[in-house]
């Protein structure tokens, strides 16, 4: 989307966008079909790629032949036609760019120094691939602003709402994302912590297996969340994970239940709804909720029965607390019922 606004608005190069988002296919295919790509890279007398017939440079030896042959590639377009003599020129000042641990951070060496940002995006395709995510979003925060790269929040209350002791919330996460604050906010709302007892967090890891069991255990029957993590470390539990939920999900008149993960990031696509129950069973109550009929009332509270008509409020008394009604109490519930769980993965 950042690529197509700027380049609506003629501030990129078509030939720079094509580069970032395909790669050097064209030159890199040709120099592949034609003999050994190493060979080509680190020939000074070869005169294929490198803008047209133009020498190629040989590859310094701290550079791989497929980096090199990325940087011939780049070459062709403007503003690089001279990047492999530079390279070549000032090796020591490149390779110190190329060594650090967040190149896109760095200031380019030689003529680079005024690239622009699209510009120092193709060179950390070409040199630190392992960077290019990053470097991206760095660059979406400087030409769209800061917002457009911040991750779009999901509404983790209302998957929790959704969801029920049958139904663990899956969360897929991107680079840098940690769930578990959010995790520990919304429990802290129906009383719930890992100082109390009523919030384990596991991290999943060699030997972590049987802690694990334990407090899915441990929360099934007396209630609370547990928060396993980082579920994609330990592949060979996760059948054993599966019996075990299904050996759990089991309702008070016997009938076993599929646990069906819902996932966040992804609007539970796929995801099972929650089992019919009364709301007491599935999802935390608030302490003013009633049982009356939509129409009696607009208000939560039956009004006392009286024979004398009701006065009229004052305008005083009629005024509704904002605080209170922002942050409802919540009645904390016990044992399995109030039993979640939620897993974590990388993709």
């Amino acid at each position: 989307v950042c690529l197509k606004v700027l380049e609506r608005d003629n501030k990129v190069d078509r030939r720079y966008i094509d580069f970032l988002v395909r790669g050097p296919t064209s030159v890199i295919g040709a120099l592949a079909s034609s003999s050994s790509l190493s060979s080509l890279a680190t020939s000074p007398s070869n005169g294929g790629g490198g803008g047209g017939g133009e020498q190629v440079e040989a590859a310094p030896d701290w550079l791989d032949s497929s980096v090199w042959s990325r940087i011939v590639a780049l070459s062709e377009l403007p503003d690089f036609n001279q990047l492999q003599q530079h390279i070549s020129a000032a090796q020591k000042r490149w390779r110190d760019w190329y060594s650090c641990e967040k190149p896109e951070m760095e200031k380019l060496p030689s003529e680079y120094k005024a690239l622009g940002s699209l510009q120092r995006l193709l060179l950390i395709r070409c040199m630190r691939p392992d960077r290019l995510a990053i470097a991206i979003v760095g660059f979406i925060k400087e030409t769209m602003g800061p917002r457009f790269a911040e991750p779009a929040p999901f509404p983790l209350a209302e998957f929790i709402a959704e969801s029920s002791p049958y139904n663990p919330i899956m969360f897929v996460l991107s680079p840098g994302a940690d769930p578990l604050k959010d995790v520990e906010a919304h429990a802290k709302k129906i009383g719930f912590s890992r100082e109390a007892g009523t919030l384990v967090n596991v991290a999943l890891g060699e030997g972590q297996e049987e802690i694990a069991t334990k407090a899915i255990m441990n929360g099934y029957k007396n209630g609370g969340w547990v928060m396993l993590q980082n579920i994609h470390l330990t592949r060979k539990w996760l059948l054993s994970l599966e019996k075990l939920l299904d050996s759990l999900a089991v309702d008070s008149e016997g009938t076993p239940r599929n646990f069906t993960p819902r996932t966040p990031r992804t609007a539970a696509a796929g995801a099972a709804a929650a089992p019919s129950a009364p709301t007491s069973a599935s999802v935390p109550v608030v302490a003013e909720q009633t049982t009356t009929k939509a129409d009696d009332s607009k208000s939560t509270k039956k009004a006392p029965a009286s024979s004398t008509p009701a006065k009229p409020e004052s305008t005083k008394s009629a005024k509704a607390p904002t605080t209170a009604a922002a942050i409802p109490p919540v009645a904390v519930e016990r044992g399995p019922k109030s039993f979640r769980l939620f897993l974590s993965s990388e993709p």
